[in-house]
């Protein structure tokens, strides 16, 4: 984008800094942000369900770190929430009946512990 600027001329527009420029943050807010107090609450919760082919998820390691072996035998490497969902399907099939994938977080909770998920 361009403005005219004091010249008559057209000068670029930089929008970046202008949203900094124009960026206020208050001292309850800098409190806040130092102490590391929630600024905001969101409510339902955003879940991002995985959809994929069967052991064919995505895994992401450091290479300098792990070799692929190291990777492959982590526990619960081949859990994700796709996956979660059918046990579920297989385990509480009452509840489960007409329960869409989509859904499935307004029903049970996805644990995840040290790389496995509950």
């Amino acid at each position: 984008m361009v403005e005219d600027g004091a010249d008559g001329q057209q000068q670029p527009r930089n929008e970046i800094d202008e949203f900094l420029d124009g960026r206020y943050i208050s001292a309850p807010e800098c409190v806040y942000r130092i102490l590391a107090f929630t600024l905001h609450d969101h409510q339902p919760y955003v879940v991002r369900l995985a959809l994929h082919e069967k052991d064919n998820h995505t895994v992401t390691y450091n290479p300098l770190e792990e070799t692929s072996d190291d990777v492959l035998s982590r526990e619960g490497i081949r859990d994700t929430s796709l996956t979660a969902f059918f046990d579920a399907c297989n385990k509480y099939p009452d509840l489960t009946a007409n329960l869409l994938y989509p859904d499935v977080p307004s029903k049970f909770v996805l644990k995840k512990t040290k790389g496995k998920q509950e």
